[in-house]
């Protein structure tokens, strides 16, 4: 009689090792189809973004490049900001004829004219072709992310123009560069644009 109730106690304790394993191994299964599924949603996000910031990027480009005369040698904006951000747009052509029009918290505010020096234009353009500016991506940007200011650079090229819109996590060689083009311009005499020529 002991015998049997022994050979039961193991049979049922063997049932019930097996049940939980099989429940564990169904669990596992159940995690990895979830992982999967977890990573396909991931991507499938990361895409939509990516395809998102692109469809908003693309017009804006085209848009400013339509824009701009063929004669356009760079053309260098710094946005607003909820702070006290420096706001401006410079635009130079390839004969040296500058404009700029000082928005907000900067020293000139206002429009003015200038003439830069070639050899300006040939530095910047040298800068440019040494840190890849014109392989670098159309934008750095995060549109989770608010109230950061844009560096917005486009510079002459064979074909047209490059445009690289800078707001959020861009290279250290791009922002370096927008400060070599601020730097260059520090010399630059501006002066104020007459009414006829505000226009």
């Amino acid at each position: 009689m002991n015998q049997i109730k022994q050979f039961l106690s193991v049979a049922i304790l063997l049932g019930i090792a097996l049940s939980c394993n099989k429940d564990h191994k169904k669990a596992k299964r159940s995690n990895k189809i979830s992982d999967t599924e977890e990573k396909m949603i991931v991507a499938t996000d990361t895409d939509s973004i990516s395809k998102n910031q692109q469809s908003v990027i693309e017009p804006i480009h085209e848009k400013l490049h339509a824009s701009l005369s063929k004669d356009v040698f760079l053309r260098f904006e710094r946005t607003a900001c909820f702070g006290k951000c420096p706001s401006y747009v410079l635009v130079i052509q390839k004969d040296g004829k500058a404009s700029y029009e000082g928005i907000e918290w900067v020293v000139n505010k206002g429009k003015f004219n200038a003439i830069i020096e070639a050899e300006v234009l040939k530095r910047i353009r040298e800068k440019a072709e040494e840190i890849g500016f014109f392989s670098m991506a159309d934008s750095y940007d995060n549109k989770y992310v608010t109230d950061l200011p844009s560096v917005i650079t486009t510079l002459k090229t064979r074909n047209g123009f490059k445009t690289i819109v800078n707001r959020y996590q861009g290279p250290e060689t791009l922002r370096a560069f927008e400060r070599f083009i601020d730097e260059q311009l520090k010399k630059v005499i501006w002066q104020p644009k007459q009414n006829d020529e505000q226009r």
